[in-house]
């Protein structure tokens, strides 16, 4: 129990060393330069707003999420996990390959959860002094939101919506990250497991735009943006469990794999 909890916090400052300031501060400066833009945008709307407007405004935002930041987190998986001398460090580091193959996972667990963490961040400093923070349905929300949430609007408070809604895109974004790692330890190439990963993406992307209804529920989409399917429901409940099944499941899968690729990993070999 100690030599896993150890392994834990060493691959967690591990994280830290490899996921470092220049690199933070890159991805903070792309996803400002968007969301800037995107703000200007939101603020030159009428009516009263608050932070949760902003907050469903961003997360729901269909061109930035599965656009611009699924790129961008992608982009930083690509440079660092896969070939990284963090992970070369690891394979040797720890005493067996389950460890390893944990680490990799949490490393992405945290990235994710750092992507949200920053834009979060970026939605509170832009909109300061700008907007209320008053956890109920202001009149941008009755007027822009209400048709979109239908029954639920009433029934659920900006903040329980907002936080399913930024909760769904955190795991969409950790779904993404398994792929891209998965698919490198089963093909070991980086641009291959890239292209897959981002695949995936626009499978869910073209699905959507060409209107094939009948697939939707097998797509990201379906079970992310929660403005483009609320009206379908009664209550909160009844987006968020079907969800956490679909992406929990999703995360099983990956793990099964993962776990019967382990094996036939060659720990010799260096990624391209």
């Amino acid at each position: 129990m100690k030599n896993r909890q150890s392994n834990f916090f060493l691959a967690c400052k591990l994280l830290l060393i490899m996921f470092n300031y220049k690199t933070l501060f890159l991805i903070t400066c792309l996803m400002s330069i968007y969301s800037i833009f995107k703000f200007y945008q939101f603020i030159k709307m009428p009516f009263q707003k608050n932070i949760y407007d902003l907050l469903l405004f961003t997360f729901s935002d269909f061109y930035f999420v599965f656009y611009v930041l699924s790129l961008l987190f992608l982009l930083t998986l690509y440079k660092y996990l896969p070939t990284s001398k963090f992970n070369e460090y690891l394979i040797i580091k720890f005493e067996n390959r389950k460890v390893w193959l944990f680490s990799n996972l949490v490393s992405i667990l945290f990235i994710g959860a750092a992507f949200i963490l920053i834009l979060i961040f970026i939605c509170l400093l832009e909109s300061f002094g700008k907007v209320d923070y008053l956890n109920k349905w202001s009149e941008f929300s009755r007027n822009n939101y209400k048709y979109s949430l239908g029954n639920i609007f009433n029934s659920s408070s900006p903040v329980i919506i907002a936080l399913n809604n930024i909760g769904m895109v955190y795991l969409y974004l950790c779904i993404l990250g398994f792929t891209f790692f998965i698919s490198h330890l089963v093909f070991r190439n980086s641009i291959l497991s890239f292209v897959i990963a981002f695949g995936t993406n626009l499978f869910s992307v073209i699905i959507f735009i060409a209107k094939i209804q009948v697939l939707y529920q097998f797509t990201y989409i379906y079970y992310v943006l929660i403005l483009m399917k609320q009206y379908q429901i009664n209550v909160i409940k009844e987006f968020t469990l079907p969800s956490l099944m679909y992406w929990f499941s999703l995360i099983l899968i990956v793990l099964l794999i993962s776990m019967f690729r382990l094996n036939k990993v060659d720990f010799y070999w260096r990624g391209k």
